[in-house]
């Protein structure tokens, strides 16, 4: 279901910019981009499963829509007092849609941990992300393999 619905976001992507071509062919504008890099902090947990990881954001906006890459590395573990932590690493392609303070967020990856999978396995992601004035981000959503997750960041 996550990956479907990541899957219909980047075609709706799409159809935007096919339907702005189709009105006004000799002319494309599309709104000004505008970079953002961003550092988060989550904490994930499956039910029996905890996955606590950083992440680094880099994403072109425009007016409503911004496109980048994720880079995440972090640990599972099956209790936080545990010594059994496995590292891995996750790649992905991130889309937000939303304006001012309010977006949905939608992420689809790879992710990559030598002690827990064979090959790397798709990673997804959809939820909801608060950016309120100032540097802030405050995130949650549901994902696979991560279960629910709650995540705070910042931007610059």
């Amino acid at each position: 279901m996550v990956l479907l619905v990541s899957l219909v976001g980047s075609s709706a992507y799409g159809q935007v910019i096919e339907d702005e071509i189709e009105e006004e062919p000799s002319r494309i504008t599309l709104p000004v981009s505008k970079k953002q890099i961003a550092l988060m902090a989550d904490l994930n947990t499956t039910i029996s499963l905890y996955f606590i990881n950083f992440s680094f954001e880099y994403l072109h906006r425009n007016s409503f829509v911004a496109l980048g890459f994720k880079l995440t590395g972090g640990y599972v573990t099956d209790n936080f007092y545990s010594d059994n932590k496995e590292f891995y690493g996750a790649a992905s392609y991130i889309m937000l849609f939303g304006r001012e303070k309010h977006f949905f967020e939608n992420n689809l990856g790879l992710l990559y941990s030598p002690n827990l999978v064979d090959i790397p396995i798709p990673t997804t992601m959809i939820g909801y992300r608060f950016q309120p004035s100032g540097k802030l981000i405050l995130r949650g959503g549901i994902g696979f393999p991560m279960g629910l997750y709650l995540g705070l960041g910042v931007r610059f």
